[in-house]
């Protein structure tokens, strides 16, 4: 018996779609125990990290606070201790030190600023987050707590 070339791509098809069907009715009835009400329970979980970039837990948070941090080149950067500069966010993501903050702006040329949240900031999911900001900053905050903010020269 000969198939055609159709014929042949249909019974490819059927095989892998059948695995892939007996493989989530197999799911679905073996349950490992549990209630088969829904997905297990999602345990030390903070919703206040979405958004905010990667959710490290305390072990993480305690290893990166531990490290050093760099020393910022203040020939390329006007530096404030306590500053928070508001808007002109072109990019966020977490930095190793305020050193690697001030590095990112410095190489990327659209940055005319940078904000760092120091690993003493209130808010857990702000720790180590580093802000890229343009010309666009709506206003400035002194004192305002663990930032480190430079401007470039």
């Amino acid at each position: 018996m000969s198939m055609t070339r159709r014929e042949g791509l249909l019974a490819i098809v059927g095989v892998v779609a059948g695995g892939i069907v007996a493989n989530a009715s197999n799911f679905a009835v073996n349950t490992f125990g549990r209630s088969a009400g829904g997905p297990p329970p999602v345990a030390n979980f903070e919703p206040a990290g979405l958004g905010m970039g990667w959710v490290l837990s305390e072990a993480d948070m305690a290893e990166l606070g531990g490290l050093e941090a760099q020393a910022i080149d203040e020939t390329r950067f006007e530096v404030t201790e306590r500053m928070d500069y508001i808007g002109g966010d072109f990019t966020a993501f977490r930095a190793m030190s305020s050193g690697d903050c001030a590095a990112a702006c410095d190489s990327d040329p659209a940055c005319t600023r940078f904000t760092y949240a120091t690993t003493k900031h209130d808010t857990v999911a702000k720790r180590k987050m580093c802000w890229l900001k343009n010309d666009e900053i709506e206003a400035s905050r002194a004192n305002s707590g663990a930032y480190i903010s430079g401007q470039k020269r």
